[in-house]
């Protein structure tokens, strides 16, 4: 198979990864104004915290939209066979649940890129895509970048 077959549909998917990706943060209070001061990641994600608004089953549903938009992106090429379909989301799920858990502010970063909080991403659950074939592999990594660079570009982010 084309890695650019992927891509077709990953690009497909772009347009609704940012709605999805925003929802896997919690949404500040009506009226709240955005602080100038560094904030930690894992202190905006909407499935931890005080005001958590999402379970990890949540979470879950909203990666497998994005997979499933990505893989019907191209209606003539279907990207992944139904069960990769299950562990790209799965692989998927696993490492955007670890924005969770890094130790990574805002401003941070947004100055590093969204390339590099993929990669500290993965470093986080590093066995995640190890059962994807090399096609799976690639949607997932796919994914995860549109993932990271929509969390850039979210309103909770710092402009640098």
């Amino acid at each position: 198979m084309e890695p650019g077959t992927i891509g077709v549909g990953v690009r497909a998917a772009a347009a609704a990864a940012g709605p999805l990706i925003r929802r896997l943060f919690a949404q500040p209070a009506p009226g709240a104004e955005l602080v100038h001061q560094p904030v930690r990641i894992s202190g905006l994600v909407a499935w931890q915290g005080e005001k958590r608004t999402l379970t990890e089953d949540d979470v879950r549903e909203l990666v497998e939209e994005l997979v499933e938009r990505a893989v019907t992106g191209d209606p003539h090429e279907r990207a992944v066979p139904e069960d990769e379909r299950r562990a790209v989301t799965d692989a998927l799920t696993v490492t955007l649940l670890a924005l969770g858990h890094i130790g990574m502010g805002d401003v941070q970063a947004v100055r590093l890129g969204y390339r590099t909080l993929a990669h500290t991403l993965k470093k986080r659950a590093p066995q995640a895509t190890r059962q994807l074939s090399a096609d799976g592999t690639h949607l997932c990594n796919s994914l995860l970048d549109l993932s990271c660079l929509q969390i850039l570009n979210g309103p909770w982010t710092p402009p640098i």
